[in-house]
């Protein structure tokens, strides 16, 4: 069913909050009791909202039916392309993930496809990329891979391509709707980055979100060239081996924090930031969130530590970011 704007903010909530009382949904809404069941009504009819056990509410007789999503309504896929292999990961219209696996082809990740959008009512399929820069075989690959998205379209399918930074970003505001200006770092190859000013990501000319990789530092480098693992390494690293590689070598990594200690704090200044979130392996461990923000202190004293924070349950909301964009996508109004 097509969804109305009050209808989709329902959605929303309940996605976030599972399930809820009639009273504190129509609370959250602005909406009257009478306002909220009309909302309602059409929504379980079509299969969108389950009801939930019913809460005593104290008064004799009175029970009340909370509401929920109903997990079967629709179905959200996600595909994590890598330089070499890709991930596949199916997740239902509640958020749960319902299945992962891999693929090393174009032709097994069609055919995977193929099968799931026959067994299940897909409501969107997104493909987040990554930025390889100048490696002919990954070119190949996207040109590969949006052919495929037109032959997904073709017969019926939702598709969209979106930069696997931007959508952690859109994640975050998802489940952090209050914090309207941050910066979300990903680390690890590379390093990427996405701004939100006043609730809104901030975009280039090209339509690409800002990024913070391509900032040029004093001596006319720029960000990502010194601290991407290609130019740490000189060879191919993926992100969890990289991470590791730099942990044993003290010398290299506190290298890394100083430029993007330098880096971070510029961009606070510039955009007055609620918080800099940090995502990838290397950037949610607390030892190394704790030696950023000394960095950051001992050249701004007067720094908030507090500002800088992980990316909560990030390794679990990666796998499914496809499926979580998706939703977005379609609800986040």
């Amino acid at each position: 069913m097509e969804l109305n704007l009050t209808q989709k903010h329902l959605v929303k909530l309940l996605f976030l909050r599972g399930e809820e009382s009639r009273k504190a949904l129509a609370l959250s809404l602005g909406l009257s009791n009478p306002g909220l069941t009309l909302s309602v009504k059409s929504m379980l009819e079509d299969g969108v909202l389950l009801l939930g056990n019913k809460i005593q509410t104290g008064k004799a007789g009175r029970n009340q039916e909370p509401l929920r999503l109903n997990p079967n309504y629709g179905y959200f896929i996600g595909v994590d392309i890598r330089k070499h292999y890709c991930y596949v990961c199916l997740t239902d219209f509640a958020g749960a993930l319902l299945s992962e696996e891999r693929y090393d082809t174009v032709l097994a990740l069609e055919k995977a496809l193929e099968e799931l959008t026959k067994s299940y009512k897909v409501l969107e399929i997104v493909f987040t990329v990554r930025n390889f820069k100048n490696i002919p075989s990954f070119l190949k690959l996207r040109q590969d891979l949006y052919a495929l998205k037109a032959r997904l379209e073709e017969k019926g399918n939702n598709v969209t391509f979106i930069n696997n930074v931007e959508s952690l970003a859109a994640i975050y505001h998802l489940y952090h709707p209050q914090e309207e200006n941050f910066l979300l770092v990903k680390y690890g190859p590379g390093l990427g980055s996405a701004i939100y000013v006043h609730g809104e990501a901030i975009r280039r000319s090209n339509g690409m979100t800002s990024e913070i990789g391509h900032a040029y530092l004093q001596d006319g480098r720029m960000l990502e060239n010194l601290v991407s693992f290609d130019a740490l390494f000189d060879r191919e690293v993926e992100e969890e081996e990289g991470a590791k590689l730099l942990l044993a070598d003290p010398e290299k990594l506190q290298k890394v924090v100083d430029y993007l200690a330098i880096s971070f704090l510029d961009a606070d200044q510039l955009l007055a930031l609620d918080k800099i979130v940090f995502t990838g392996y290397l950037l949610t461990l607390e030892e190394v969130r704790r030696k950023v923000v000394e960095k950051m202190q001992s050249i701004d004293p007067k720094f908030d530590g507090d500002k800088v924070v992980p990316f909560e349950n990030y390794e679990e909301l990666n796998r499914k970011k496809g499926g979580l964009q998706g939703f977005i996508l379609r609800y986040d109004e």
